[in-house]
């Protein structure tokens, strides 16, 4: 006998148990936890060493590669992606499943500061982050406007991004498309 000819032979039993799997359906709605985001870890290391107004050769040559040389000696990464640009340095760890990211950001930053003296004179400093959830943006805006707004960096700075930063909540406000007006100066001699 199959499944099939025991449910037809059996009407009452199969009633009931489907009856059984939605009371167990609704009282498991009500005991589980529900979170709109919830909250996960996933091991990883972000470090961030912001070096502006160079190019991405010497980033990397100065920066890059001296990190890249003594955060390899961690124990626990699975993977390292580096990325050299105008603006600094920006290097990702993934480590194994099962290690403590917190611990390895302490690690990170230790080895760090431990060649700090390789680094350039004039770096300010390094960002080491744990991966979370958290992090991620809650809420992203784009503006559009009859006007040119690429060079509008001031008063967007001042009008938008200080205004939303100084809200309760708020971590961090990031403006992409414009950027700040600069003047470069050549003597040429």
């Amino acid at each position: 006998m199959n499944i099939t000819e025991i449910s037809l032979k059996r009407p009452i039993t199969t009633f009931m148990v489907f009856v059984c799997f939605i009371v167990i359906g609704l009282i498991a709605t009500r005991l589980l936890p529900v979170a709109f985001l919830p909250e996960f870890d996933v091991p990883g290391v972000f470090i961030e060493i912001p070096y502006p107004g160079s190019t991405p050769e010497e980033v990397e040559r100065t920066i890059t590669q001296p990190a890249e040389e003594v955060l390899g000696t961690i124990a626990g990464i699975k993977q390292m992606i580096s990325d050299s640009d105008e603006n600094g340095a920006n290097i990702r760890l993934e480590l194994k499943w099962g290690t403590n990211a917190a611990v390895k950001a302490l690690e990170v930053r230790e080895k760090l500061d431990g060649i700090r003296d390789q680094f350039p004179e004039d770096l300010e400093r390094t960002f080491v982050r744990k991966f979370s959830s958290s992090d991620f943006p809650i809420l992203t805006l784009r503006l559009s406007s009859e006007r040119n707004l690429a060079t509008a960096y001031d008063m967007l700075n001042r009008n938008l991004k200080r205004r939303i930063g100084r809200l309760d909540g708020v971590s961090r406000v990031d403006m992409y498309g414009v950027e700040k007006q600069e003047i470069l100066i050549e003597l040429l001699v």
